[in-house]
């Protein structure tokens, strides 16, 4: 999805480029960062988590990607992390500051 709509609950407002790539299925990994991740001026395929997933999947790791960056404060990300744990069930997650 490209809405945001997949955020965990009570989180942070997201922006809209949140969870927006081309492949579904695979193991949940959630990537949380900063603007950097957030990325408001990049289009959505060329995001770093976008294309992290591609190349992921070209080589037959097949990943689920969601981005949940958000530019915030350390605490907004530490606060964050009970209701993405809780929503996604990730394998992993992956912080970026």
């Amino acid at each position: 999805m490209c809405s945001g709509e997949r955020r965990a609950t009570g989180a942070p407002p997201i922006a809209a480029t949140g969870d927006c790539h081309a492949f579904t299925g695979g193991p949940p990994v959630v990537v949380i960062g900063d603007s950097h991740t957030e990325a408001l001026q990049v289009d959505d395929a060329a995001k770093f988590v976008s294309v992290a997933e591609t190349e992921l999947r070209r080589r037959w790791q097949l990943i689920d990607l969601d981005n949940l960056g958000f530019s915030g404060r350390i605490a907004d990300y530490i606060r964050l992390g009970p209701a993405v744990m809780s929503r996604y069930r990730p394998v992993a997650v992956v912080i970026q500051l």
